[in-house]
């Protein structure tokens, strides 16, 4: 399923929507109840059971084009309360398959530089004055 979902075919609800590389959240749906499969990214389990990278980057991308197809809540399927929960909790049991390897967040693998300042410690070396401790 998750190869599908890679060639932008969504089989939801018994109607299939073939997207050809494009945001199907913009796309009109074949059914209401296609529509609030979709909107509810309960097949992002697919692309979790996938779990390899490629997966990740779908995920990533699906979910910024979710992003831009609604940007403000409004009157309709995609924000109505109980899909929005849907997704919600869709979103958040996949948040190690979202957020793995993202840009901005790093995920599980992202890893640190932060080291541990301790200003003014007298173990050597140059410290800080206390002006500089201060003003920090």
């Amino acid at each position: 399923m998750a190869q599908e979902i890679y060639a932008g075919n969504f089989h939801l609800a018994g109607k299939t929507l073939a997207t050809s590389g494009g945001n199907p959240f913009s796309m009109p749906p074949p059914s209401p109840a296609f529509a609030r499969e979709l909107h509810a990214f309960g097949w992002l389990r697919h692309l979790g059971a996938a779990g390899d990278p490629l997966s990740a980057t779908n995920a990533q991308a699906l979910i910024k084009d979710w992003i831009e197809a609604n940007p403000r809540p409004r009157d309709d399927l995609a924000w109505d309360a109980e899909t929005s929960a849907q997704r919600l909790v869709s979103w958040l049991s996949h948040s190690v398959l979202i957020v793995e390897k993202a840009h901005k967040c790093g995920g599980t693998s992202g890893t640190s530089g932060g080291v541990m300042w301790i200003p003014n410690h007298g173990l050597g070396g140059e410290g800080d004055s206390r002006e500089q401790v201060m003003e920090y």
